[in-house]
């Protein structure tokens, strides 16, 4: 059958989720979120405020480096979020408002569980699929397949293509 996700992309620290130009992705940041993505779609698309080095990274794998939060996730199916537990909440505020399709919202911050759970009701009121998931062990050396223990109610429906994508995650 087809596969619910066709576009995923990543979200990352940005200058809108920070406000005054807040701390910006690294080259190593970009690595760690494009192996995640690169077995789901040829062009993966992040939003960030790019190093020098990230920069050159995106131009070599041919990689979108999105320009706004609503470039990056309007028309993904897959939105995978990551940056710091203090902006886990504007980031869902905004990938709310940006979003166009009902995608899965996969929240892989540290944040408190009050935060996910506003962060999810955020995602959820606009239509999207929020799914907690708590990253068991470091990313590197695991990669895409560091242990995830997925949490909410749509965390049973993204697992197995998160599964036939490489992850190793499994619903709580």
């Amino acid at each position: 059958g087809e596969r619910e996700v066709r576009r995923a992309v990543g979200v990352l620290e940005a200058d809108p989720i920070r406000q005054a130009g807040g701390v910006g992705a690294s080259a190593r940041d970009l690595e760690l979120i494009r192996e995640m993505l690169t077995p789901i779609t040829s062009h993966p698309c992040f939003f960030a405020t790019w190093s020098t080095k990230a920069r050159t990274y995106a131009a070599r794998d041919g990689v979108a480096l999105a320009s706004s939060t609503t470039e990056a996730v309007a028309n993904a199916d897959l939105i995978i979020c990551a940056v710091t537990a203090a902006s886990t909440a504007a980031a869902s505020e905004q990938i709310a408002r940006a979003r166009t399709k009902r995608a899965f919202v996969l929240d892989v911050n540290s944040a408190s569980p009050r935060t996910k759970t506003a962060c999810a009701a955020v995602i959820e009121q606009t239509g999207g699929r929020y799914v907690e998931a708590a990253v068991m062990s470091s990313v590197p050396p695991h990669g895409i397949r560091v242990p995830m223990l997925l949490g909410g109610p749509h965390a049973s429906a993204l697992r197995p293509a998160l599964a036939e994508l490489g992850f190793d995650a499994k619903v709580g």
